[in-house]
């Protein structure tokens, strides 16, 4: 009789179901690690291309965001430059009439005194 034909006892059984569970505790072990390793390089793989777009959307961000600011400072700069301007030429206008006012006044009296500095010349020839 060989192996094949002898009857299956209650202990066979359990040994093959052992067998059979060890075996499959391996396999799931196996696998469990495979998939474990699969899912670390890919959830690895994913953080880096995530680090990678926001670094890049960060940046491009930032950018936008200094030529936006710089965009408004240049903005805002022109518009004080220009009420600046706009204040001191009032000013200077009013300073130009009055100039003008003075120079009128000034002229008047550089000719007063040019006379009297002529009558003292002439008294002064007289007393001599």
């Amino acid at each position: 009789m060989s192996v094949a034909d002898e009857p299956v006892t209650k202990q066979d059984l359990l040994n093959a179901v052992a067998d059979l569970k060890s075996y499959v505790d391996a396999r799931a072990q196996d696998t469990e690690g495979r998939l474990k390793n699969y899912v670390d390089a890919r959830a690895q793989d994913m953080e880096g291309r995530l680090k990678s777009y926001v670094d890049e959307r960060s940046q491009d961000m930032e950018g936008r965001i200094v030529t936006a600011l710089k965009s408004y400072v240049d903005e805002r700069c022109e518009k004080v430059e220009t009420r600046l301007l706009t204040a001191f030429h009032g000013w200077a206008r009013t300073m130009e009439i009055k100039i003008r006012g003075v120079s009128t006044i000034t002229s008047g009296f550089d000719e007063r005194l040019s006379f009297m500095e002529e009558r003292v010349s002439q008294l002064e020839r007289k007393a001599s």
